[in-house]
């Protein structure tokens, strides 16, 4: 008997309206009906004779243009045992105590930022993004970078003001050539929009912590990684830590609620306070709204911001997509969420 199934790591989110294929080797998208949903459901299990013999002819059509659509695509094949091919294995395991974190800085900031990545290092973390919100010395980002490289740090990006030395940039870029630690460097409040092989420069100002937790498709991320993460964690919350520019220890900036201040407690020490994992195993399958989205295993998330600060599942505020209707919309002009920025002090001018 013939049957059609999708490879392994093409893997199938229903949403409300609509559902995605997720090429998580290629990182690539695909939107279809639910209707073929459920019918590539159906196909892991049933020959596609019987599948078309229970369609109208119309549908029947409709089905081997998808079939055929999928094969031309190098997402799904023909064969004689579906059995043959299980599905991908989504269980998430890290080892780390804390595999990233974020350490934001601006003029005023005094905090011993070595302490901090000394400890980082004993909690065997991996990422680190620094964002200075204020112009950074090129010193200051090789202090950053020659203490990274004392851990088991793989990867360091920089969020930073546009240098007001245009010369400033070569030096930095030949930094970069010198310690491939460095990821992405991101250049904010500049003159133009630009990203080359180096550098990504945006016009936009990114003045405090405030101006995190946006929800674009630009953020969506693609990898094994992330959607099996996705299945039982917070995207942007699990095992992280963060430390804000006055030096207090958060699970993120942007929330509220901090563990102490790096002057008189460690990470260790605030890691195992009470609330400090709380929203960890919060996934958008728990979440209001972000149940119902064909992305919400490739999405960010952000608990600092909601629609209703009250409810710790509320919807991301700054999330302007609509899962019932598919649009995207821009969210800091949506009327009823208005009183919501006034709550949280956000400046939108």
């Amino acid at each position: 008997m013939k049957y059609f199934s999708i490879f392994s790591d093409c893997i199938l989110t229903k949403g409300n309206k609509r559902s995605i294929i997720s090429d998580v080797s290629n990182k690539q998208l695909y939107f279809i009906p639910n209707d073929i949903y459920t019918i590539l459901l159906e196909l892991k299990k049933e020959p596609l004779g019987k599948i078309k013999n229970d369609l109208n002819k119309e549908d029947q059509e409709t089905l081997m243009e998808y079939i055929d659509y999928f094969i031309e695509e190098g997402i799904g094949f023909y064969c004689s045992d579906p059995k043959a091919f299980p599905p991908i294995n989504l269980e998430y395991h890290s080892p780390e105590i804390i595999n990233n974190a974020i350490i934001d800085i601006d003029n005023n900031s005094s905090y011993d930022f070595k302490k901090v990545i000394r400890e980082l290092i004993d909690l065997r973390c991996k990422f680190i993004e620094v964002r200075a919100y204020t112009s950074i010395s090129i010193s200051k980002i090789e202090d950053f970078t020659k203490e990274i490289t004392k851990g088991f740090f793989r990867n360091i990006d920089f969020i930073m003001e546009y240098p007001k030395n245009i010369g400033d940039l070569e030096v930095i870029k030949k930094l970069m050539l010198d310690f491939p630690v460095i990821g992405k460097i991101t250049f904010h409040s500049s003159p133009m929009h630009l990203i080359n092989d180096f550098f990504e420069f945006t016009e936009k100002k990114i003045t405090n912590e405030k101006c995190c937790g946006i929800i674009n498709k630009k953020y969506f991320t693609l990898d094994l990684k992330t959607f099996s993460e996705s299945q039982y964690h917070n995207s942007c919350l699990n095992k992280k830590i963060s430390i804000d520019v006055n030096g207090n220890i958060k699970n993120c900036p942007s929330m509220s609620q901090g563990f102490g201040n790096t002057k008189n407690t460690t990470l260790k020490s605030a890691l195992i306070q009470k609330d400090f994992k709380k929203h960890w195993n919060s996934n958008k399958d728990q979440i209001n709204i972000c149940q119902d989205c064909e992305f919400r295993y490739i999405c960010t998330d952000c608990r600092a911001y909601t629609e209703d600060p009250n409810d710790m599942y509320a919807k991301p505020l700054k999330c302007g997509y609509d899962p019932y209707t598919n649009e995207w919309e821009e969210w800091s002009t949506n009327p009823l969420k208005k009183e919501v920025n006034k709550y949280y002090k956000i400046d939108l001018d």
